[in-house]
């Protein structure tokens, strides 16, 4: 269930950095490359988008990398939980 969950989101990010991209005027890989920068919170700064539209794609582009943030922190809390359960006795 997680993966298409993953990919949708991967998705999503890397749509609005084409957007992004192409709204700026940037080739299609530092659009990309923004999105995935500015969706890991990481935010180099060697970009950044300048019209109203393309900051707002900017934010969803955040908000969509929080998400995928969560869902990582979920499944490494989830495999933790699950590799620490005692074994069960056979009956």
């Amino acid at each position: 269930m997680v993966w298409p969950i993953l990919v949708a989101l991967l998705g999503c990010i890397v749509s609005l950095g084409v957007a992004v991209a192409w709204l700026e005027g940037w080739p299609l890989f530092d659009g990309v490359c923004f999105a995935l920068v500015a969706g890991l919170t990481i935010g180099y700064g060697g970009l950044a988008p300048r019209g109203g539209l393309a900051l707002m794609l900017t934010i969803g582009i955040g908000f969509f990398g929080i998400l995928l943030g969560g869902l990582i922190a979920a499944v490494g809390v989830n495999a933790l939980h699950t590799s620490q359960q005692a074994p069960r006795e056979p009956s």
